[in-house]
């Protein structure tokens, strides 16, 4: 019996990036390839959700910062490269390609480096395809970079699913969050397109929301729950979920999740949960919504132009 061919996804980004690169795993798995993975760090929590991943690969690049963290260190980098290059890769994936990163999957040892022709990338790629169309979405253009490796493009999709190991701490964490529980994810890398405070409140009241689960680094959703009222908020702390592999089996469990087009947002619809998306403005229709879970959108040039009823009423044609 032949080994099996060994094909790497590097998605060396932050969490929504990621859900979106794994959405390429399961297609590579269904024609026969053995699938790693290899990820930041601080996102590495969200492999064990992604079906097709056998293998996972974590470290933050030196070259980049991951959400309230420092730079990665170069010899966490070097150590994680020659333990991807003792894995002998048969191929590369690169969704989200660039120069760095493409560099790291040569210097790995993949036979094949399959990725777009843009940001410097070219020189180190063995398949070079043409540059994705940031004006589509996402999960379809780097689709494109399964036909190479014998994949059908059309089967990815931004799937997430719970392990079953962790079946019974899920049921745990949805006792502890209690019926009906609404996720927010308040938050976004760019503190400029994030709706105010007040929006979150009276969109919660108007929602009728009883409890709301507040997604988000730990201090930062802390802070945000305290402001709330009017509501019971909750955080992964105050429900005992620790770190973003528990925050996400607690989020599969909310009966709905509205935030800003950030990483929470994918991993919410990859999950199947009813979504709405805050497009304040956002990156439309690159970052639309694309998982699962039903969805509903609210776009706005600015934050200042989010409505609360109207997001109030699209939430609730999700719950319907």
């Amino acid at each position: 019996m032949s080994p099996p061919r060994r094909a790497l996804i590097v998605s060396l980004d932050n969490l929504g990036d990621l859900a979106f690169a794994g959405a390429l795993a399961a297609p590579l798995a269904e024609v026969g390839w053995e699938v790693s993975l290899w990820c930041k760090d601080y996102a590495a929590a969200l492999a064990p959700f992604i079906p097709g991943v056998s293998r996972v690969y974590a470290s933050d690049p030196f070259w980049d910062r991951a959400p309230g963290r420092a730079r990665g260190g170069a010899f966490r980098f070097l150590s994680t490269l020659a333990e991807v290059r003792r894995e002998r890769c048969d191929a590369a994936l690169l969704p989200n390609t660039r120069r760095n990163p493409a560099l790291a999957a040569r210097l790995a040892g993949a036979s094949r480096r399959v990725g777009f022709d843009q940001r410097g990338a070219r020189r180190w790629l063995t398949d070079a395809l043409p540059p994705e169309d940031r004006g589509a979405p996402v999960v379809a253009q780097w689709a494109r970079l399964l036909a190479p490796l014998g994949a059908n493009p059309a089967r990815a999709a931004l799937r997430l699913r719970a392990p079953q190991a962790m079946a019974s701490r899920r049921t745990e964490l949805a006792a502890r969050l209690g019926e009906g529980a609404v996720a927010v994810h308040p938050f976004a890398g760019d503190a400029r397109r994030c709706a105010p405070p007040e929006f979150w409140r009276e969109f919660l009241r108007r929602a009728g929301a009883r409890r709301a689960f507040v997604f988000g680094e730990a201090a930062q959703a802390r802070a945000f729950a305290a402001g709330l009222s009017g509501v019971e908020a909750l955080t992964a702390q105050s429900i005992g979920a620790a770190g973003l592999g528990e925050s996400l089996l607690a989020l599969s469990a909310c009966a709905a999740f509205a935030g800003h087009d950030s990483g929470p947002l994918h991993c919410a619809l990859g999950l199947g949960v009813p979504a709405l998306g805050l497009y304040l403005p956002g990156d439309w229709p690159r970052a639309s919504p694309q998982g699962e879970g039903p969805w509903r959108a609210l776009r706005r040039e600015r934050p200042a132009d989010a409505d609360p009823a109207e997001a109030a009423a699209l939430l609730g044609q999700l719950r319907r």
